[in-house]
């Protein structure tokens, strides 16, 4: 081989070229606040090594892109495909300036979210006088590649200070933390331990700390609970109970009976309330006489009150000042995940 020819080899391997790509110089925010990217397809300079595979553009790299995106533009995509599916994220991100299809916003914000380490970032809260410590379940339908799928929620977070029954119910805005998985239920169970393990739960004694763990009547939420908070005062969501009682009503006098379902409920949602349970139960076996071909709903609805006879206490808890809804979880799935299961 020629010494020419050889050095021309040596060159190609390891060389700078230019190329023809489209690119992103960066972000602006305009007069009102809006981000705008601004866009380029030019000639530029990329550093290319043949033996080793390696292609970087050296702009990229000075500016610590992710993947062509600045961090503020990935951001964006991050926050909008976690409110919207990945469609209307797409058309949001082109509001503000960013062309990119929805094909690419799932791919890039599933790719970004694997490098994230979310608890290493969750700080640890201290409770106030007279705050407690709950944690609220639930779950959701979601889009995903494979269709409609149940995402199961979990929020731990701590409440106002609750100095007699009439005290108000709700989160302090900034103690809620949230985790959401597609997989099973066990998974789920340790992802919402070790969120609030982080967050400040278990942080004194673990026999000495109270939690109040509030759900529906799934039994994947409860199987959880005695496993992560064995010590946990169990309460069900209370209009979720109630609903209950409506559907015992509607099997009983139907759907268009509506002054008779509402009062029967109005008769024995006061029982509920007290906690009076097998009186609860006897009122819904008595349903059978008004319709007997729905015997088999009949029976599941009252088992549902015999299985949780110890959680809807409504009135008890509510003397001692604890909350009696999951309104705090309810209120954010339709907005933060999807449909509510």
């Amino acid at each position: 081989m020629r010494p020419s020819k050889l050095r021309q080899k040596r060159r190609n391997r390891c060389r700078v070229q230019s190329v023809k790509k489209r690119g992103v110089r960066g972000v602006r925010e305009n007069d009102r606040g809006r981000l705008s990217v601004v866009l380029f397809v030019l000639r530029r300079w990329v550093y290319h090594c043949d033996a080793k595979h390696y292609h970087r553009p050296w702009w990229d790299t000075k500016q610590q892109l992710k993947g062509k995106y600045t961090h503020r533009v990935a951001e964006m995509m991050c926050r909008f495909a976690a409110h919207f599916d990945f469609r209307s994220a797409a058309e949001e991100l082109s509001r503000q300036g960013v062309i990119v299809s929805h094909k690419t916003v799932h791919k890039k914000v599933r790719e970004w979210s694997k490098d994230l380490r979310v608890l290493e970032r969750v700080e640890c809260q201290t409770l106030g006088a007279n705050e407690r410590w709950y944690v609220s379940t639930d779950g959701c339908r979601t889009n995903s590649p494979e269709g409609w799928k149940e995402t199961k929620v979990s929020c731990p977070y701590r409440d106002y200070p609750q100095l007699g029954p009439n005290s108000p119910s709700r989160a302090r805005p900034e103690s809620p933390r949230w985790t959401a998985n597609r997989q099973n239920a066990a998974q789920s169970g340790k992802d919402l331990y070790a969120l609030a393990t982080r967050s400040g739960i278990y942080q004194e004694d673990i026999m000495k700390q109270e939690v109040v763990s509030i759900g529906d009547g799934a039994p994947w939420i409860w199987n959880n609970s005695d496993e992560s908070f064995p010590n946990a005062v169990e309460i069900v969501d209370y209009m979720h109970a109630k609903s209950h009682l409506d559907a015992a009503a509607k099997y009983a006098f139907g759907e268009p009976a509506t002054e008779k379902v509402e009062a029967w409920t109005q008769k024995v949602e006061p029982l509920l309330f007290e906690g009076r349970i097998p009186e609860v139960v006897s009122h819904i076996r008595a349903l059978e006489t008004e319709n007997p071909e729905e015997r088999k709903n009949f029976e599941r609805e009252a088992d549902y009150f015999q299985k949780h006879a110890k959680r809807p206490q409504s009135k008890t808890f509510r003397e001692k000042g604890y909350q009696i809804t999951s309104s705090v979880i309810e209120s954010a799935l339709p907005t933060g995940c999807g449909t509510k299961v």
